[in-house]
């Protein structure tokens, strides 16, 4: 009998670790390759439950902890190939720097679900909102600051849902409060049917009903108005990538892109702009040998109109940037240029204290400078491009600094220039999601041109117009209809709104916690 009994004991927290760790699995495939955002909300209601009925502090911690490992871990799956592939890591070395990427991220939802244990122990409907206050703020210091990696963020997977209209009025951080609240209040409505409170249940009910009137609202406005036509050629050059043990013709590199943008353009177009990935041209601009200049050369000779590209200049010894450069043979100052202004952890430098993993794992790494948030946005036949490199497409910081120098230039179409062929396909996908909440914020159409693949364009709705293979080399020629107009409530105000009400919402549920308690003691 005590051997059984003790078998009960080891197996219960065992139950607890798999069932949450399955959960998070679940969570983790709506972000996945055309996932289903439905389902990943489901399973996100169990964490809830699970943190409610969760009986001690451990045990809440290790519910949350293991339901991040699920949601993070094959979500960020792709970066294996990074390491293993390109870096030439040993794969036990690789999973190893997963999983604590995994354990990193979830760190945030196990602290906020212990915070909400720990202040309303009592009542389970005012722990699962308290869990969500605490997990909205968990978010945002996720992708600010703390961490710098908001990648999985639960307001990726959201364009296409009726959610998606809070992007323009709160941005990502307000769509997770309101996931969060909304499940919280899911879960409070449960038990109160429990209980035969149908009253009660109903005003919780209430929340999500709201939320979701109100995302329909914002989704059905136009916050921006129809602007000029441009003709927009998207090269996916397919070129390969390029590491520490790689290294690869940049002349070569150049020619492949100009005989791909050398073939006759579909749409008739006089002088459309020619959008080039990141990644084509991996040397210093002013520092070309003569082979390179002249592939440079027939490239910006392959379209009269602009031409973008990426590449680097060095604006100081020692300081290095990731430029994108817009060449436009109709201006008299011919040459713009935008700097990268958030780079990749990991990837274009080491975060404080981190230079032991890099030496351990032998990452193969560039240590560059970042440009100002509040650079000046270069213009195409009157139109102005927000330009946003690669990373700089993860959330809305960098965003809404394209309106942050002038106001009156505020962009009329989103480019996002990338390379993503370090990582597996499944990070094109995720990375698509994000390019269609950036125009859902802003209300501006966005054109992705990727490197290896899913290159795309995207209407100020976050709906995916075209879109091109999302493997190998293609060339496609659209017409992209601009938006003008003033900002929206989001490019104006930022996170901190969304923020500011995920701590109201807290002491709230605080206040009534300590309400509730007064009440029991009398």
């Amino acid at each position: 009998m005590r051997q059984f009994g003790h078998n009960r004991t080891v197996a219960k927290p065992l139950i607890l670790i798999g069932g949450a760790f399955a959960a998070g699995i679940v969570f983790s495939s709506g972000f996945s390759p055309r996932g289903c955002p439905v389902l990943s909300l489901i399973a996100l209601l169990a964490l809830f439950a699970g943190v409610a009925r969760s009986e001690t502090s451990r045990s809440v911690f290790a519910t949350a902890f293991f339901f991040g490992i699920g949601w993070f871990a094959p979500g960020l799956a792709w970066t294996l190939d990074a390491m293993i592939v390109h870096g030439r890591v040993p794969a036990a070395l690789a999973l190893g720097g997963l999983i604590a990427l995994a354990a990193l991220c979830s760190l945030f939802a196990a602290v906020a679900a212990t915070l909400a244990k720990r202040f309303f122990p009592g009542d389970s409907s005012l722990c699962c909102y308290g869990f969500a206050g605490f997990l909205t703020i968990g978010e945002y210091l996720r992708g600010n600051g703390l961490a710098d990696f908001g990648w999985l963020t639960p307001a990726d997977m959201v364009a296409g849902l009726p959610l998606a209209g809070w992007a323009p009025l709160t941005g990502a951080v307000g769509i997770n409060a309101v996931v969060f609240f909304s499940i919280a209040a899911l879960c409070a409505a449960a038990s109160a049917v429990r209980k035969g409170r149908f009253a009660r249940a109903a005003c919780h009910a209430m929340l999500p009903t709201l939320g979701l009137l109100i995302g329909g609202y914002g989704l059905s406005q136009n916050w921006s108005m129809p602007g000029d036509t441009l003709a927009v050629r998207v090269v996916q050059a397919d070129l390969p990538v390029v590491n520490g043990f790689v290294r690869a013709d940049p002349a070569q590199r150049i020619a492949t892109v100009a005989s791909l943008s050398e073939r006759a353009w579909t749409n008739g177009a006089e002088r459309p702009l020619l959008l080039t990935p990141e990644g084509m041209l991996l040397t210093d601009l002013g520092h070309l040998d003569a082979a390179s200049q002249r592939a440079l050369g027939s490239l910006l000779q392959a379209t009269p109109g602009p031409v973008l590209f990426n590449g680097f200049r060095q604006d100081a010894p020692g300081s290095w940037r990731n430029t994108s450069f817009l060449f436009d043979p109709s201006h008299s100052d011919q040459l713009a240029f935008v700097d990268k202004r958030k780079l990749v952890p990991f990837g274009e430098y080491v975060p404080a204290g981190f230079r032991w993993f890099v030496d351990l794992l032998r990452i193969p790494l560039s240590d560059l400078t970042p440009g100002a948030i509040d650079q000046a946005n270069p213009s195409v036949h009157g139109v102005p491009l927000g330009i946003l490199i690669c990373y700089e497409n993860l959330d809305g910081e960098v965003l809404r600094g394209l309106w942050r120098s002038r106001p009156e230039n505020s962009p009329g179409l989103l480019v996002v220039t990338s390379n993503l062929g370090w990582f597996g396909e499944a990070v094109r996908w995720q990375h698509l999601n994000m390019t269609r909440l950036r125009a859902l914020e802003s209300s501006r159409p966005a054109v992705s041109v990727s490197m290896n693949g899913l290159s795309a364009y995207v209407d100020e709705k976050g709906r995916v117009l075209n879109e091109a293979p999302s493997s190998g080399s293609a060339v496609c020629d659209w017409r992209v209809r601009t938006q003008t107009g003033s900002a929206t409530p989001y490019m104006r105000f930022g996170d901190l709104p969304a923020v500011f009400f995920a701590i109201l919402a807290t002491a709230a549920v605080f206040c009534a916690a300590r309400a509730q308690r007064t009440r029991r003691a009398v």
